[in-house]
């Protein structure tokens, strides 16, 4: 017996009714896709890698203030640190300007992550220049500047020809549509009137 047979044989009356049927499996929305599943954990990483970043710089700040110039990172149990953690750091801190180096303590297995920087190149940044990423790109909008008869917009500051501007614009997106965005570098040198100014980051 065919398939039409078979469906007609339970009271199916047509070929067209059975076409109507929706006889293709259903998607499972709480069951992620391979590059949603790769998205989420690379979000997941980027988070967890400026957790590290913030609290390796409230180390750094810490040894500055007692006039060390170095410091040594365990990922011993306890230390909160892992050699994945490490290697991420090889490659973020020298944005900062600082040298870096992973060495392995051959007796215990342990790694050691160790973070030097120059005194005089080095000066404690108590803004968000630890948050920043110097390679993203940053929209500043400063909160509170709203002009006098225009309600929904605000002042985003942004460089032009080297030069710190400011502009009115009535939402993110439109701020990011008009370039006025920067570069997490370009805060990290930014006179503190700009560094002020809490940054957040553009979604490429």
């Amino acid at each position: 017996m065919g398939l039409f047979d078979h469906f007609k044989s339970k009271d199916i009356e047509s070929m067209d009714e059975l076409k109507q049927m929706d006889l293709k499996p259903k998607r499972n929305d709480k069951v992620l896709t391979a590059d949603e599943a790769f998205k989420k954990s690379i979000q997941a990483q980027d988070t967890h890698n400026k957790e590290v970043l913030s609290s390796v710089f409230e180390r750094i700040n810490h040894a500055v203030d007692t006039g060390i110039r170095s410091i040594t990172l365990s990922d011993d149990w306890g230390s909160g640190f892992t050699l994945s953690d490490f290697r991420s750091l090889e490659k973020l801190l020298p944005k900062y300007g600082f040298k870096v180096r992973v060495e392995k303590e051959d007796s215990t297995f342990e790694d050691f992550l160790i973070i030097s920087w120059d005194k005089e190149n080095y000066k404690k940044d108590k803004s968000n220049g630890s948050k920043i990423d110097p390679d993203k790109k940053y929209i500043l909008p400063m909160e509170g500047t709203v002009k006098a008869g225009l309600p929904h917009q605000t002042l985003y500051a942004f460089r032009v020809n080297d030069t710190w501007v400011t502009s009115l614009e009535t939402e993110d997106a439109k701020a990011i549509g008009n370039m006025q965005y920067v570069y997490g570098k370009n805060i990290i040198d930014a006179p503190d009137w700009v560094k002020a100014i809490k940054p957040i980051e553009v979604e490429e």
